[in-house]
């Protein structure tokens, strides 16, 4: 358990109340403001400022509410894929770290407090430690890194979880072109330690579109095919 810390969780949808109710469960004082009339008490006493889907009206005011020395830690929750363009939409030069969150439909919360892995990126060694702080006594693997490296991760775990949804789709209906039972075929895959099949129905996170965001000028073949399907 760590020592209780003064947090503020900023953002309007369930992804944020789940992060705010699995940070209360480490024990820190966490405040969840889910639109601008809540968020200027919750932020102005706040250490840590959780950005996790916040609306842009919310953001461009965060800096006249926090607290000088106060960290605003982005969730990576859309639209703030880019830790750097959020840190200028707060209008402020605050400490800013970029912590991806993975988080499973209905098992939201309690993933906060029993993370597979705890990812933090920041420019510097004391805002990524302190930010590491809040999870003190939490057994799961630390990866430390940049900024940029902590976003494209966030990118990449939420593309990857597109497209592996998108192949399971097309099972489902290459399964019933043929009559034959996609439980089955599934089940027959399960073993295979390669490949993945814990996927939740009708759960698609955003994630084509920002993985593209960090592919330059010529992103792979595959992320463009699915783009012209209109997945991201």
């Amino acid at each position: 358990m760590s020592s209780a810390r003064r947090l503020a969780v900023v953002g309007a949808d369930r992804t944020a109340a789940a992060l705010a109710t699995g940070l209360a469960g480490l024990g820190h004082d966490v405040g969840w403001a889910d639109g601008a009339a809540t968020a200027p008490p919750r932020v102005s006493g706040a250490d840590f400022v959780f950005v996790c889907g916040a609306a842009r009206s919310v953001v461009d005011r965060l800096g006249s509410w926090m607290p000088t020395g106060s960290v605003v830690v982005n969730c990576c929750v859309p639209p703030w894929h880019d830790t750097a363009e959020l840190r200028a939409a707060v209008g402020r030069d605050v400490p800013a770290a970029s912590h991806p969150l993975n988080l499973r439909a209905g098992r939201a919360a309690p993933d906060v407090a029993a993370p597979d892995r705890i990812v933090v990126g920041a420019a510097d060694e004391r805002t990524r430690e302190d930010v590491l702080s809040l999870y003190a006594g939490v057994d799961a693997p630390v990866l430390r890194t940049g900024v940029r490296e902590a976003d494209v991760i966030a990118a990449a775990t939420d593309a990857y979880c597109v497209l592996r949804q998108e192949f399971f789709d097309q099972l489902a209906g290459l399964c019933a072109a043929v009559g034959v039972d996609v439980d089955g075929v599934v089940a027959g895959l399960r073993p295979d330690e390669r490949i993945d099949c814990d996927v939740e129905p009708d759960v698609v996170p955003p994630g084509v579109a920002s993985l593209l965001d960090f592919a330059g000028e010529q992103p792979d073949p595959v992320l463009l095919a699915w783009r012209y399907r209109g997945t991201a």
